[in-house]
């Protein structure tokens, strides 16, 4: 109980305007977090960059916090929507090999005219041998 206790102090401490109170926050933020979002990763290059948008977003919003108590819940749910967000645009920006898209252009040939304007639309060169589909 003594632990939660003193994170809420801190919280209000720092929501007062002392920056080294925010600061450990920040910090012990990172580690939490860390372990959080790479169970839902598994991936620790991902989980490095979704910790540092959360923390960035976390400064950026702190003042719009309410309740001290709620701090971790707060800044979990934040992790979440981030992850989630990321997977939402991984989903909608799939990405494909060359040799995919040119199979895929190569089975519609063989079908309409309707068909081929949709692939010609939503197949995007990204770079050398990639594609990028964009799902509506």
């Amino acid at each position: 109980m003594r632990y939660n206790e003193d994170y809420v102090k801190l919280v209000r401490k720092a929501q007062l305007g002392d920056n080294e109170c925010l600061n450990r926050l920040a910090e012990a933020a990172r580690v939490r977090l860390s372990r959080f979002v790479f169970r839902l990763t598994l991936r620790e290059d991902l989980t490095q960059d979704i910790v540092q948008e959360t923390i960035l977003e976390m400064l950026k919003v702190f003042g719009k916090l309410k309740k001290a108590e709620r701090f971790w819940s707060w800044l979990y749910s934040i992790a979440l929507n981030k992850v989630r967000i990321h997977y939402d645009r991984q989903r909608r920006h799939r990405t494909i090999l060359m040799s995919q898209a040119k199979f895929a252009v190569m089975c519609l040939r063989r079908s309409s005219k309707s068909k081929q304007r949709k692939l010609r639309y939503s197949l995007k060169p990204r770079g050398l041998g990639v594609y990028s589909t964009m799902r509506k």
